[in-house]
This record gives structure tokens, C-alpha cells and sequence, in this order.
């Protein structure tokens, strides 16, 4: 191998070393300033209340320091209006599949009277879900489940 070939291998090899250790030292103080800021260095999180945006609301800046991650969260979304905690399991809409049923319309005719339940058009012996039309009547719909049978009413009559 020539000196000059020899002299550009130890220089590419130090350049190399140099700057493995150069990314090793910013990785780390990168690193160290992420776990360890200071409780005067906190910054601020942004918060929905008032009015703004969303009707009824505007964004707000809260100055949190000295508290966790969790804290701070639980903090910012503190005064979203929410129905229920997402967190936990369980159903968000009605729990009886009885409440989920409306009866909107019935398009009346003596011979073949036919109901408008949530946005299926039924006639009598028609099957909505688990719940079979008995009969339909001017004002009411008659459905039954299994061996009970109970009435569904137009809205606005009952």
C-alpha cells in the first residue's frame, strides 16, 4: 500500500472516530435534558374552555410546572365536555335494545299498513333486529320478542 493511500485510511478512520463520538455525546445530552427539566422550564398546555372554535368554547393556556406527564393531561382535559370517561369499557348508546327502536312514520292502509321504524319500512310479520311486527296500527306498532310483546308509539301520541 502507498504512503498517500495509507495516510487517506487513518484520516477517513479518525474522521470516523470523531464523529462517532460527537453523535454518541449529543445523543446523550439530548437525552438527559428530555428526563431531566427543571420545574421552572415547564411549559404551558393548552386547554378548551369558554368560546372560541367550537361553539360555546375558546382555547385557553394553562401554566402547569413541576407535574408529570399523567398530571398535565388530566389537566388539559379537565374541562372537555365529555359524556362519558373514554377510558373505560362499555357501551355508549342505549342499553335496551328497546329504547334503540322509534317509530317515526306508518303509512296507513287498511289492507297493508306499513310502519317506518328507525329507517326501515316494516309491514306486519316483517322482522326489525330480534323484533317481529305483530301489527300495526293508526298511532301504534305492536312488536314482539321472544314470547313478550310490547307497543311502540308515534311520536308525539301514546
Amino acid at each position: 500500500m502507498r504512503k498517500k493511500d495509507t495516510i487517506e485510511l487513518v484520516i477517513t478512520v479518525a474522521l470516523g472516530v470523531f464523529l462517532l463520538i460527537i453523535s454518541v455525546a449529543l445523543y446523550h445530552r439530548t437525552n438527559t435534558k428530555r428526563a431531566s427539566v427543571p420545574a421552572s422550564a415547564a411549559g404551558t398546555v393548552t386547554a378548551v374552555s369558554g368560546a372560541g372554535p367550537l361553539p360555546g368554547y375558546r382555547l385557553r393556556r394553562m401554566k402547569v410546572s413541576g407535574v408529570g406527564f399523567i398530571n398535565r393531561f388530566v389537566m388539559a382535559t379537565s374541562v372537555l365536555p365529555l359524556e362519558r370517561d373514554p377510558f373505560t369499557a362499555g357501551q355508549s348508546g342505549p342499553q335496551d335494545p328497546k329504547a334503540a327502536l322509534s317509530l317515526d312514520g306508518i303509512m296507513w292502509n287498511a289492507e297493508k299498513p306499513t310502519a317506518i321504524i328507525g329507517t326501515a319500512f316494516v309491514n306486519e310479520g316483517d322482522a326489525v333486529g330480534r323484533f317481529k311486527v305483530v301489527k300495526i296500527y293508526p298511532t301504534k306498532v305492536v312488536l314482539r320478542e321472544g314470547d313478550s310483546e310490547f307497543e311502540l308509539f308515534l311520536k308525539g301520541s301514546s
